[in-house]
This record gives C-alpha cells, structure tokens and sequence, in this order.
C-alpha cells in the first residue's frame, strides 16, 4: 500500500508527469554510469556542450566547437548556460569533468571517451598527472582539447552525459542530494530512498517550455507492475510495454514504437570460444523469422542491432537446418552431450526470459544441445560477466554516441564490455581505420566489415535492431527519446 499511494497525487499538490525506472540510481555522479536509469536522471538535470536529436541530428545545447586543425578543437560555452544556483557555467567545469573522468578514484568506465585526447595514456598508466591532459583553458567561456590522434567523432561523444560540466571536485552523494547542481531543465528537489524522485523545473535554464512541470520518477523493477500502474492513471509514461502487449496497444493513440541504437548481442564464454564449430552450428539453427514474430520486433533476430543506414548493406544470420546438422557431424559427441548454461539479467524482465526460452527451445529441438536457463540479479550477472564469463549470456550493449564505431568498440582488445575478451588485431585495425574515416562510404563500409568480421567467426548472434514500445499520456506533449535512449523532458508540457 505504501508504493501504491506515493503513484497517487494528493488534491493539493500540482499535476506531477509520472513515470518510472526499473532501477534506483545507486548515485549522482554521471562518470559513473552505463545504466539507462541513471541517464535518465541525469539528461534532464545536467546539458553538455551538444545533445543528439534523431531528425536533426548534432544539436548545439550549451556551445559549439569547432576544429581549429585535426588535433585541435575549440569550444565556446553560451553565454546562456547557468547553474541551478544562477551561477555561469564555465570553462573550468568542463576541464574539471574530463580530469575526473581519468581519476583512479573515479573508476569511470567511460574513461575511454578520453582516449584521443594528449596525455591520456600516460595518465591512464599512472605516469603522468591529470593536470597534463590536453584540455586547455582559453578564458572564462572557451577552452581547447588537443589531441594525441585524429578523432573526427569527438563531438559526438560530448553527447555523452559523462562529459557534461562538473561544478565542484567533491562529489554529491545521494544522502546530500540537495547538494547536487543542474545546468540542465530539471532540479533535485526531493530524494525518498526505495520509492520516488521529484524534479522541479530549473528556472535558470533557458531552452525548456515555460510549462513543463514537476517529475516524478518512481522506481519499479517490474513491468507487469508498471504497466498495471499506467493503466490505472497513476503514471502517465510507460518506458517498456511487455511484447506480449504490443499486439492488443499498437492501434492506440498512446503507444509509440522508438528506435534506439544498440549493439544486443548472444556471447560465448571460454567453454564454446574453444568451439568455433559448436557455435556456428547453433547461430545456424534459430527461425529468426519465428523469433521476430515471438517478441513482436520490428528488427529481425539475427541482423545486428544497429541502424542499417550506417552500413552499406546489412549481414544477417539465417534458418539453416540442413548446414547446422552437417557441422554438428564433425563435433565429437562428448562435446554435444554437455550441460551449457545460458545467463541473462533479471532487469529484462519477461521479455528477455521469454528470449532465452526461445533459443533453450531451438537449439534443444534442432541440435539436440542441453542448454540450462539463469536470470540473475542485474549487478550479480555484470560482476560475474567481468570475472567468469557464463557459456553463453545476453547482453544488452546501449552505445555512447550515434556512430557505428561506439557500438564496435564494445569488442575492441581493450574495450570495458568485451566480455569474452576478444583480442583480434585484425578487428582493432578496422576500429582505427573507422576512427579516423571521413568518406561516408567508406565509414559504411568499414561499419559493416565490422559486423561481418564477428559474425563470420561466429563470436555472437545479434539480436537485430531494437524499438522501445512506450505507452505516453496524450495529455502531454513535448517529450522525446533520441536513438542513445536520452529521455528529453526540457519541451514536456500539458496540452491545453
């Protein structure tokens, strides 16, 4: 009963927007965070230099930068970009965010952003100070980055919320919420642990609708619950629609189907990294079309997850029974007579054990393989995927930036979420030539070598290109996610 009330407004209190996360934020320090929960927060208290508009593209939000030459680029912070507390953004808060980012205190696993820029190795590997990093203050409203090497998607990567300003070298825990500064739409204006957040608007930012009003963000990790919640008027956005849904909602008015950028994938732990054979009989022998249908996808299982439009033509795995069971001949039975264990997170929920049933059942009815189900507690399965990676997992891989090449470098030799710890030179050669790529298409076509050159060795089974079923008010406008699965309140308002 508790849970069920705080989703009720009392009469007194303005008309609040209300959705949920299926995770409370375990802190307030954007370096920190891959999760889409925590971006969630995030995006609409704090703004960077760009944000990424899915029509528009690479939208100035507080400056512009431009190259100076392919090493150096100059940035100059609006006159528009304020504090919460009224006070200027500055130069020195964009310098103190990218120094943090590189503390071994920090420990942020999007350090990697960094990886261009002068000095970054040597701080990286302890041999030079932070202060070293070629990031260079010009004056109050401008500072420079200079650059070890080309990295013509560095401005991309300012999307990114972990390069957002940073007011102060003392972080913000959550007990001292009050604490934490906007530059963003949105205020921390209330923390109640284990049940809500409330944002109220920050009327030291300039771009948001005069109207938007208050948030509150419940936190559910259950989407039956939520889903029920929304159908009983007490939230008023739904951010994941069960597919077993999307059927009986996809004619209403409030149900929307949004692209996201992604990179999901089926990996392989050392048991079958040892198997080339095993692993390509299995990518051979799942209906990808009957999949499709299963989850109600718009992308087909078996193509990658990312955008076609970044590649000159899309690989894809297909049904083919009769060449699965040809190689499955060539492995030797003890191997086919094994237990494998396939491991994907409870934060899925239904949708992603309905997932691991699927495959369970083709590859028990096709190959004949013994495949054993485990849903494991989200930080449990990420800590169990850095030290011993299962036989075979799920991973769902949200990308920092609108480029093929974030979503590669999830499998780069030294990339934080190569699980299977993939060290191909061949595959980091690509990554370079993509990083510094300026033709089009080339980039497509290096985008999709990518692809092809782990799906031809059969190092996973991607899981096609993602669209979030969102259920949303139509009492509300003004609200947008963008393709890196940013919620963007700043233009939400009532219709009046």
């Amino acid at each position: 009963m508790g849970f069920l009330s705080s989703c009720t407004s009392s009469g007194n209190e303005p008309r609040s927007f209300r959705f949920h996360l299926f995770q409370e934020p375990g802190h307030l320090d954007p370096a920190l965070s891959r999760a889409s929960s925590a971006s969630y927060l995030f995006y609409n208290t704090r703004r960077g230099l760009y944000r990424f508009d899915v029509h528009q593209g690479l939208i100035s939000e507080e400056g512009k930068c431009k190259w100076i030459n392919p090493l150096k680029l100059s940035c100059k912070i609006s006159p528009q970009a304020f504090w919460s507390d009224g006070a200027p953004v500055k130069s020195d808060d964009y310098i103190r965010s990218f120094r943090h980012l590189l503390k071994p205190e920090t420990a942020s696993p999007r350090a990697s952003l960094l990886s261009s820029v002068l000095n970054y190795t040597d701080i990286h590997g302890a041999k030079k100070p932070i202060e070293t990093l070629g990031v260079y203050k010009v004056d109050a409203k401008k500072f420079t980055v200079q650059f070890s090497k080309k990295d013509p998607e560095f401005i991309y990567k300012l999307t990114s919320t972990a390069l957002y300003p940073r007011r102060s070298d003392k972080s913000v825990s959550i007990d001292n919420y009050i604490n934490y500064l906007s530059n963003g739409p949105y205020i921390l204006a209330k923390w109640t642990s284990g049940k809500e957040l409330k944002l109220i608007p920050n009327p030291y930012y300039k771009k948001g609708h005069p109207l938007r009003p208050t948030l509150k963000i419940y936190f559910i990790d259950n989407e039956m619950t939520a889903y029920r919640l929304y159908q009983n008027g007490r939230l008023d956005f739904l951010r994941r629609l069960p597919s077993n849904m999307i059927t009986k909602m996809k004619s209403r008015n409030d149900f929307y189907q949004m692209p996201v950028a992604r990179y999901d994938y089926i990996g392989f732990g050392q048991k079958l990294l040892d198997q080339p054979l095993l692993r390509k009989a299995m990518s051979l022998a799942i209906d990808y079309d009957e999949f499709k249908v299963l989850l109600q996808a718009l992308g087909r299982p078996g193509c990658p997850s990312i955008p076609p439009q970044w590649m000159d033509r899309t690989p894809c795995y297909s049904l083919d029974l009769n060449e699965a069971k040809k190689i499955l001949s060539k492995i030797p039975q003890e191997l086919l007579q094994k237990s494998f264990k396939l491991k994907v997170s409870q934060m899925g929920g239904l949708d992603i054990k309905k997932q691991a049933e699927f495959l369970q059942s083709q590859w028990r009815k096709n190959l004949g393989l013994n495949i054993e189900i485990d849903q494991v507690e989200q930080k449990a399965y990420l800590n169990e995927l850095r030290s011993k990676t299962p036989d075979i997992f799920r991973k769902g891989v949200g990308i920092d930036r609108p480029t093929c090449l974030s979503a590669l470098e999830t499998f780069a030799s030294d990339g934080q979420q190569n699980y299977m710890k993939i060290k191909v030179r061949k595959y980091d050669e690509l990554l370079n030539q993509l990083a510094i790529a300026n033709d089009k298409t080339k980039k497509k076509s290096l985008c999709r070598q990518g692809v092809e050159y782990l799906m031809n060795k059969n190092l996973i089974i991607p899981l096609g290109e993602i669209h979030f079923s969102i259920l949303a008010q139509p009492k509300y406008e003004g609200w947008s996610i963008n393709s890196l699965n940013q919620l963007d309140l700043s233009q939400l308002h009532p219709i009046q």
